[in-house]
């Protein structure tokens, strides 16, 4: 059997639910590891064509970590993949 070409690799995230997980503003004594989740989470939603849902209700992420998603989500609609 003959291939057809180069396959596309995974792994494939289509959902990513992750509701009430202390992905959280950071406070003064806080960490970052929020934002670091919050940048994974960008990067996915801007290049993966393969996402269609994302929920991170109760998640209190504050004001940038909601500008970047919505920066990510933009950049995902002039990329021209699946809404989110």
């Amino acid at each position: 059997m003959k291939g057809t070409g180069a396959l596309d690799t995974g792994p494939w995230l289509e959902k990513l639910h992750m509701a009430d997980n202390a992905i959280d503003e950071v406070k003064t004594e806080g960490t970052a590891a929020g934002m670091d989740c919050i940048d994974v989470i960008c990067v996915l939603m801007k290049l993966s064509p393969h996402l269609l849902e994302i929920d991170l209700g109760q998640n209190h992420v504050g004001e940038a970590a909601g500008q970047l998603l919505l920066d990510a989500l933009t950049e995902r609609g002039k990329a021209k993949l699946r809404p989110v």
